[in-house]
């Protein structure tokens, strides 16, 4: 079954994940709190991403569940704390008060922690599940989801991109930051669902890593075009357009584009996935 992107996947979405969380007990704020954030209108694009990674190379969906509901819950987690007041200070998300605004700091600290916590959790209790045959490559692919989400992936890029302000010029730093903290985890979307079929080559996955890399800057300079105000970079932060200028950063979003489908050109079954990165750079919010 290949899924579109569509209102039925992201509820098939939402519906496996609901799966993982705990059963509801005391004390409830935190239940609460982690299902606010978690079901908050996301565009679940990472675990869309691995569906369709899996669907284009004949994997198992029972294999990927598990991995992208945590996935799911990490990028979760990491948005809870770049809202607090310590990181990026933001009152409203997608519309709607912060997890710290309406739950208060510490709650919404805990329900980020609870949340990775639980990311693991579910990668773990899954297991048992796991035909046999695959659990070798399910360890390696929650093995790079685990990688991507800290020091030196995620973590480590949200760490570089707080210290840097709208008045640096380091492309180099630039680059570790769009790469870390928004690419490492859609390159575990696209790695994870890689590994899902039994017959994923190694020439396969160094394409699709390249692949990731070039969604994961698609996304973060779409971002910063979107960002624009006026014609100004968003004020205080340190992006692509700060450094290089407008017309470059469209242009390299172009040139991103084109290879990422020049990429998926040498895949059959690739058409969902061609249509999700299109619509990547050329989303409008």
């Amino acid at each position: 079954m290949t899924r579109q992107y569509d209102a039925d996947t992201l509820g098939y979405i939402d519906g496996v994940i609901r799966r993982y969380l705990p059963a509801k007990d005391f004390p409830e704020v935190i239940h609460e709190a982690v299902e606010y954030s978690l079901f908050g209108d996301g565009k679940r694009v990472r675990p869309f991403l691995m569906i369709a990674v899996c669907d284009m190379l004949g994997g198992d969906a029972s294999f990927i569940e598990p991995l992208f509901s945590a996935l799911e819950m990490i990028h979760t987690y990491s948005l809870i704390h770049d809202d607090l007041p310590c990181m990026d200070d933001d009152d409203e998300r997608r519309g709607k008060p912060t997890s710290h605004v309406v739950f208060g700091y510490p709650t919404a600290v805990l329900a980020g922690d609870g949340l990775l916590n639980l990311a693991f959790e579910t990668v773990f209790s899954a297991y048992a599940d796991i035909d046999p045959s695959a659990r070798e490559r399910y360890i390696r692919a929650a093995g790079i989801i685990a990688a991507c989400s800290g020091i030196s992936g995620m973590v480590g890029g949200q760490v570089a991109d707080m210290m840097f302000d709208e008045k640096a010029r380091d492309p180099q730093a630039l680059e570790y930051i769009y790469r870390c903290k928004t690419g490492a985890l859609i390159r575990a979307a696209v790695l994870a669902g890689a590994l899902s079929s039994e017959d994923i080559s190694d020439e396969q996955l160094r394409a699709l890593e390249r692949l990731s890399w070039c969604i994961g800057m698609l996304f973060q300079l779409t971002d910063d075009i979107l960002d624009m105000n006026g014609d100004l970079p968003e004020e205080g932060k340190m992006t692509y357009i700060s450094v290089y200028g407008l017309e470059h950063v469209k242009k390299m979003n172009r040139e991103l584009w084109e290879e990422a489908d020049g990429i998926l050109s040498g895949f059959k079954e690739s058409g969902v996935l061609r249509d999700f990165t299109q619509m990547i750079y050329k989303r409008n919010k």
